[in-house]
């Protein structure tokens, strides 16, 4: 299981979890929602965090990651730092999960990053006027 598909069942549990229904029968929470003991990490990482990996995302964002990387330790599946950051409006954020071992970067999905869409500045100038 890599990254990614990491990524896509947390943000699926995310929205199942938060949209189930009020009349759901409701269990007590260490039975209905999944804990992190039920899924241990056999080894932590514990050396040095690698620099980051210099692909396009990694250029995109390389102030925030390289920050995570340098003031971070794995704190997610053994070998993984999680970073997030705001876009500058109310709302609005975004991150990453970062690999210490290799140093990529893998972006969080899109239902993850932000509650508001991006307009385009022709479709900002037409809602404005």
């Amino acid at each position: 299981m890599n990254i990614s598909d990491i990524l896509c069942y947390a943000t699926v549990f995310a929205i199942l979890n938060a949209a189930q229904p009020a009349f759901a029968k409701e269990k007590p929470a260490q039975e209905s929602a999944p804990q992190f003991t039920h899924y241990p990490v056999d080894q932590r990482y514990s050396g040095r965090n690698h620099p980051l990996l210099m692909d396009s995302f990694g250029k995109e964002y390389k102030t925030r990651l390289r920050d995570a990387i340098a003031h971070e330790k794995p704190e997610f599946a053994g070998h993984y730092i999680v970073a997030g950051w705001g876009c500058g409006t109310g709302g609005c954020n975004t991150g990453a999960m970062i690999d210490a071992i290799t140093g990529q970067a893998y972006p969080f999905p899109v239902a993850m990053s932000s509650v508001y869409p991006l307009k385009s500045e022709r479709q900002f100038k037409e809602s404005v006027t």
